[in-house]
């Protein structure tokens, strides 16, 4: 295709004839671009290009013709040939260097401004693009400091105090941003390019309805500037107002069905309605040719990940950060598809590359935050989350996750103060006063934490959590009749929804009305066969031995109902031992490992009972391992694991993760049992004396009991000898 192009170029520069044809070709392009007709231009300016390829004049047009068709991705290559041509030409570096923030090509923008700036220090356009860069990063005081710069250099540019403004604006200096807005008004400048950004400017400040007026504005002065049209599409788009947005990116398709630009931002938008039939058919046109690109790959990972397909995802994201190893969002996102797919580790190494190719990364820091949190390393994840909290004083997400951390380390009142914060930026959402409700309940602060509940609840019938924890609450403050009125008066107001029965089943229970208690949860289950925790409550209410055969006809009958109840499996396995139903136990074991192979617990288990039961102990062995991978600090896991390999009579491995389980749980008597075992298969009879007795000591339970006792008299007897 390549070489068919060329040819009909060559053809066509034969025909017209030497350099005189290249200057007819340069004046038809200019009379078709002063005239707006750029998609004429463009083709009169291509067949330029053929007749002089080293012109670098030519392919600088051809990007300006590209960007007022809104074809941001061969504006790029335009440009990066007319600079690879001539260097030092400073204004299409300046066409390039806008051209890669709009991508979000931050690396590549910087090489484009730091070249301008040691070129032309004082050049008020590089200036203004460097404080872009800045505030890209989310470095606002170096940005501020940048743009006033620029200001200074050029005080009658509308576009620099529009920039400063909004860069005051993010600051929260609103005041001067607003002053600095009317200064910019006061110029009198007209032009598309000041009413784009006027219409910025309130978009920033909240002020849709005349964000829209001049962005409507400046794609009245020029029609056939697809760029501008794209602007205001892009706005549609931030603004939630997607199908307006739609319209306009496929009317420029239409006037250029070639541009790639507005059909990855259509893709975009699809995606963002879950609309991801569509968003495919959108991606699968632009695969041809640009399986490497990095914005289709962006796209088709996002794709991916709203589709549940993280293994595909990840590998479009690996396309991303092979291509452009600096960028940090495709790290970023790489991370959230290893998190996806529940590679932790991975997840945490691309966001930390993210992070160090850009520090004000403020999303890659709360996505490590969130990692740590979860692993319980709470202190590096206030780390994390403070950062956020510091740079980014508005930033919602960063006060629920530390309010979040300090609820977990018992610092209640600085949660609270975290969690007031977060209301205060998003007034209309429920969930930081219900976890302001949940930090005043462990502070003690009952009749606070009550209202705030009470404000959760109020006409929202469906946050169950927060309707137990009220209750609860109620009930644990002595309201018992208050708790109960409060579920009556919600069965009365949802008479078919089984959680309110649930939840006053819990105050029957707390009443000491334990008929009364099963009587709700019986209902809770026949209006909602899903209610898993109505289930164990009326397993838990059962009195032992007696109702043990109501218990396991009553896991049996939920696992009809939700072959998927995990917890069930557990229990109802449990109730077997009890009854000494071993092949029962082990059978239901093996079925929840059908339903759940990944669950470590499960798979430990069953590894457990194989080995108590003499079953097989390869498939034991398997197992064992399998659920260590999963779980590699727990020591119950881990004693499942040693036993294992001391039942394959693999000793030495046996010590090593049995001395792990001692460490994690060193008053467990049966671990030193088992640990103690070990070491007498290796013939390490002092090692063996020391968990044997210490198991006895920690009252170790038959049969084990008499084991240990038998092995410690041998032990005597030969040390007697």
């Amino acid at each position: 295709m390549v070489v068919l192009v060329f040819v009909a170029f060559s053809i066509m520069s034969c025909f017209r004839g030497g350099d005189g044809s290249f200057d007819s070709l340069v004046d038809e392009g200019n009379i078709c671009f002063e005239r707006r007709e750029y998609v004429n231009a463009l083709n009169a300016w291509k067949q330029a290009a053929a007749i002089k390829p080293d012109s670098a004049f030519i392919y600088h047009q051809i990007g300006l013709a590209y960007l007022r068709l809104s074809d941001f991705y061969q504006a790029r290559i335009a440009f990066k040939e007319s600079v690879r041509l001539k260097p030092d030409a400073l204004e299409v570096r300046i066409s390039l260097a806008k051209i890669e923030l709009v991508l979000f090509n931050l690396v590549e923008a910087e090489k484009e401004i730091d070249y301008m700036l040691t070129a032309a220090p004082d050049n008020v356009e590089a200036q203004i693009l460097y404080g872009d860069l800045l505030f890209m990063k989310n470095r606002f005081d170096a940005a501020e400091e940048t743009y006033r710069k620029a200001l200074r250099l050029g005080p009658e540019s509308g576009t620099a105090f529009l920039k400063l403004a909004a860069c005051c604006l993010a600051k929260g200096d609103t005041a001067e941003a607003d002053r600095l807005y009317e200064a910019a008004a006061s110029l009198k400048l007209n032009g598309p390019d000041r009413f784009v950004e006027l219409g910025n400017y309130c978009r920033l400040r909240g002020d849709l309805e005349n964000a829209e007026k001049h962005l409507l504005y400046a794609t009245s002065l020029e029609p056939e500037n697809l760029a501008y049209q794209k602007r205001l599409a892009e706005f549609y788009s931030e603004t939630e107002h997607h199908d307006n947005a739609l319209e306009i990116l496929n009317k420029i398709v239409g006037k250029a069905p070639d541009n790639v630009t507005a059909k990855k931002a259509i893709a975009e938008i699809l995606l963002t309605q879950g609309k991801l039939n569509q968003a495919r058919l959108v991606l699968e046109g632009l695969s041809g040719g640009l399986q490497k690109d990095v914005e289709v790959n962006l796209l088709k990972g996002k794709y991916h990940m709203l589709n549940l397909e993280t293994v595909h995802a990840v590998g479009c994201f690996q396309v991303v950060v092979e291509a452009e190893p600096d960028f940090p969002l495709g790290h970023y996102l790489l991370g959230l598809a290893y998190l996806e797919g529940n590679h932790t580790r991975l997840a945490q190494q691309s966001f930390v590359r993210a992070l160090t190719l850009d520090p004000y990364f403020s999303e890659a820091d709360l996505a490590l935050a969130d990692i740590y949190y979860k692993r319980e390393e709470y202190e590096l994840s206030l780390e994390y989350a403070k950062r956020v909290c510091v740079r980014e004083p508005e930033n919602y997400r960063a006060h629920m996750i530390m309010g979040n951390i300090l609820l977990r380390q018992g610092e209640y009142d600085s949660a609270l103060r975290r969690f007031v914060a977060a209301r205060r930026i998003h007034p209309e959402s429920l969930t930081p006063v219900y976890y302001m409700a949940m930090a005043s309940e462990f502070s003690n602060r009952i009749e606070d934490s009550l209202k705030l509940y009470e404000e959760v609840l109020r006409g929202n019938n469906d946050l169950a959590d927060a309707a137990l924890r009220y209750v609860r609450l109620l009930a644990s403050a002595g309201k018992t009749d208050q708790a109960e009125k409060f579920c009556l008066e919600r069965i009365e107001e949802a008479p078919r929804n089984g959680f309110f029965y649930h939840i006053l089943g819990e105050v029957c229970l707390l009443q000491g009305k334990k008929e009364k208690a099963l009587s709700n949860f019986k209902k809770a289950v026949s209006l909602d066969p899903q209610m898993i925790s109505s289930y164990i409550r009326i397993g838990e209410t059962y009195d032992g031995k007696t109702e043990r055969a109501g218990q396991i006809a009553l896991y049996e009958s939920a696992l009809q109902t939700m072959p998927d109840f995990l917890e069930a499996y557990e229990r109802l396995a449990s109730l077997y031992l009890r009854e000494e139903n071993a092949e029962k136990a082990i059978e239901t074991y093996e079925t929840a490992l059908k339903k759940a192979p990944e669950s470590p617990l499960i798979a430990n288990n069953l590894a457990w009972l194989y080995l108590e039961y003499n079953k097989d102990l390869n498939k034991a062995l398997t197992l064992a391992q399998s659920a260590y991978e999963r779980l590699p600090d727990d020591p119950c896991v881990a004693d499942t694991l040693g036993w294992a390999y001391f039942r394959r009579n693999l000793a030495t491995r046996a010590v090593w993760h049995l001395t792990d389980a001692v460490s994690g749980m060193p008053e467990n008597p049966l671990i030193h049992y088992h640990l103690g075992m070990a070491y007498h298969s290796k013939n390490e009879g002092n090692a063996t004396r020391s968990h044997l007795e210490k198991a006895l000591a920690l009252h170790l339970e038959s049969p084990y009991q008499e084991h240990a006792a038998e092995i410690l008299n041998e032990l005597n007897n030969q040390t007697g000898d």
